[in-house]
Formats: structure tokens, C-alpha cells, sequence
């Protein structure tokens, strides 16, 4: 809930032995703006450590990029530090509702993961509920894009980036659904799918778009590999944002387990490489209400990609952790821009 991503690495190694920890702040409050500062220092035994500690919000970690705190939540938030089993004082600071907003004047674009594999037997059962609810869900003013992540082992198409997600979510087996990085949720049983439509819901109510997402490509066709890429967001608020981009493959042919038995399968929406140095995004820091900020990326297609069948998708990430909208357009020379619900 904080203008931060969640961190999982651990205390940094240090010359000399961490003792008591002492978490202090230069102000108690802050406006919910995603923009308003509190700088949080830690110190132990007078010497500031703050660069060496994992901080807590709650129950979970998160990175205090900069040493300093900013939130788009109202309320109180508690914060501590530790390292190596060492725990600091508990900080609270309260975040102040800003001015009320202006409603969004874009298309919502949801991200969904499929956490799945060639030899889960329930897996196609589990990607072809989630695609029919959003078929179903879709509307002007909503869109929902599928990423498959395939988790490596005897999976032609399993990647690192699968089981590194998986354990900083804590998904335990395949198929399982994660909702713009926030709800997650098994899809074996019918309550599970039941659930699965909820947080769609969830996301489209209680998370509206606040920022636009744009983005370019343009393919090498001489050498058939290169592509550069070129992403956009215009923010209708003050926030920070990182920015996740992936290149994402449909048609691929591979054997799958379906209910006990292997058979030849097109497997589609799989997540080939990630762009970004992390799946959390990229820190394109603060960016002010009808600000824009780019990046730029590029990158190779691998021999056995098809460069016809490949997309970017690029999820702009809000200072809450959460996808808060996402830009598709294919690899090859194409334009995907500002998706404004009046064209």
C-alpha cells in the first residue's frame, strides 16, 4: 500500500555488527498524494544504517527507495526495520487524504497472470475459465490481458521469472491466478473461479485507471531479430510509477497434459522474456498530475521465436505495487496509444 515495491533480499552485509535499531522520521504525516515525502532513518548505535536494513510495512517488506516514504493510501501506517533478527522501533506515520480526484478519462487495462506448465493436467481447464470470464467482463471501458507464465522443469516455454514470483507470492501449485500483482488465487475449484471473477471486479471498482499507457515498436525486418521499444505514460495524478515490460508469444505448439493426457497444444499469451530489470518495474520515479515520463528498451528475438506472433506488454505499476493499466502492441512496427474511453 506504499509508493514502493515489495523487496525479498536480505540484510545487506556490512563491515561492522548491527546492534539496537533506532527508526525515526523528519515529519509524522504526509498528504496520500503518491508525490509528499516523510524521510525515514535508521541509525544503530549512532551511525545511520538505513542503506543495510530491510523495512516492514506491517507484516510485509517493502523497499524504502531513497530512505523516503510516500503513499496513496489514507490512514496509519506502521513501519520498522530489521537486519539479521535484529527488529527497530515501530514508526507510525499518517497519511492525509489530498484533494479529490478527477474520474479517470481512460480505459481501464487489467493484468492477469496464469501461473502453468505443460505437464499440469488441470491447467488448460484453469486458462480457458480465465479467458472466458474476461471475454465476458470486457467492455468499452475495461479490457483484460492474459500473461502465461510457465514454470520451468521438463516445460519448453518454463522460465526463471515463474518461480521467482511464485515464491514472493506464495503460490503453492498450478494453475493459479494473479490479478495486477494484488489478488491471487487458486482455479481448481468452482469457488476458486468464482473468485477469480471477484477480483477482476475488485480492480475495476476500487482501482480505476489513473494513468495512460503508450507504447511503440519498431522491428529490425534486415535482420529479423532487433526490435526497439518505446513506452509513455501521462498520469492523471500525482504519483510514482515503475514500468514492467514483457514479450509475450501466442501460437506455439508444445505437448500439454490435459485432465491425465499429453497431446499437442497451441499455447498462447506465454511470457517469453521480461524487459524490465524486475518483474516489480522499473522506477520511473514521481511524475505530477498531467505529467508523461518514457523509457526505452530493446532486445532480440531468440531463434525458435515467431516475430509475427509476439507483443509487447508493457504494465505501468502505481506507488501502491499494483497494475494500474497496461499497453499491447505487436513487436513488429506497431503503435499502441493513449486508450481514451471518449476516441
Amino acid at each position: 500500500m506504499l509508493a514502493v515495491s515489495a523487496l525479498l533480499g536480505g540484510c545487506k552485509g556490512n563491515e561492522e555488527e548491527i546492534g539496537e535499531i533506532e527508526l525515526s522520521s523528519d515529519v509524522a504525516s504526509v498528504v496520500a498524494d503518491g508525490l509528499s515525502k516523510v524521510k525515514v532513518t535508521a541509525t544503530s548505535g549512532g551511525r545511520d544504517v538505513t542503506s543495510l536494513v530491510q523495512f516492514h510495512h506491517g507484516t510485509e517488506l517493502f523497499a524504502l527507495e531513497g530512505g523516503e516514504f510516500t503513499t496513496v493510501k489514507v490512514g496509519r501506517h506502521k513501519l520498522s526495520a530489521s537486519c539479521e533478527g535484529v527488529m527497530s522501533n515501530e514508526l507510525e506515520i499518517v497519511a492525509t487524504a489530498p484533494e479529490e480526484l478527477p474520474a479517470s478519462r481512460f480505459v481501464r487495462h487489467i493484468c492477469a497472470m496464469d501461473f502453468t506448465a505443460t505437464d499440469c493436467a488441470f491447467c488448460p481447464d484453469g486458462q480457458n475459465q480465465m479467458l472466458q470470464v474476461n471475454k465476458q467482463m470486457e467492455d468499452e471501458a475495461t479490457k483484460i490481458h492474459l500473461l502465461a507464465l510457465h514454470t520451468p522443469g521438463v516445460d519448453p516455454m518454463g522460465i526463471a521469472l515463474a518461480t521467482e514470483m511464485m515464491g514472493d507470492f506464495g503460490v503453492l501449485e498450478n494453475p493459479y491466478y494473479l490479478v495486477d500483482m494484488r489478488d491471487k488465487g487458486g482455479l481448481n475449484s468452482p469457488e476458486e473461479k468464482s473468485a477469480y471473477r471477484k477480483s477482476l471486479v475488485r480492480s475495476m471498482d476500487e482501482y480505476p485507471a489513473h494513468v495512460g499507457v503508450a507504447v511503440s515498436t519498431k522491428f529490425n525486418k534486415d535482420n529479423g531479430t532487433s526490435c526497439e521499444v518505446e513506452v509513455s505514460l501521462l498520469s492523471e495524478r500525482n504519483d510514482h510509477y515503475r514500468l514492467a515490460v514483457y514479450v509475450v508469444e501466442d501460437g506455439i505448439e508444445a505437448e500439454q497434459n490435459v485432465n491425465g493426457f499429453y497431446k499437442p497444444y497451441t499455447h498462447n499469451h506465454v511470457v517469453r522474456r521480461l524487459l524490465s530489470d524486475t518483474y516489480r518495474g522499473d522506477n520511473l520515479g514521481a511524475v505530477a498530475a498531467e505529467g508523461s515520463v518514457t523509457k526505452k528498451y530493446s532486445f532480440e528475438m531468440e531463434d525458435g521465436w515467431k516475430s509475427e506472433n509476439a507483443y509487447i506488454y508493457a504494465l505501468a505499476i502505481d506507488s501502491q505495487g499494483f497494475v494500474n493499466n497496461v499497453g499491447v502492441c505487436r513487436v513488429i512496427n506497431d503503435t499502441f496509444e493513449y486508450d481514451y474511453l471518449e476516441k
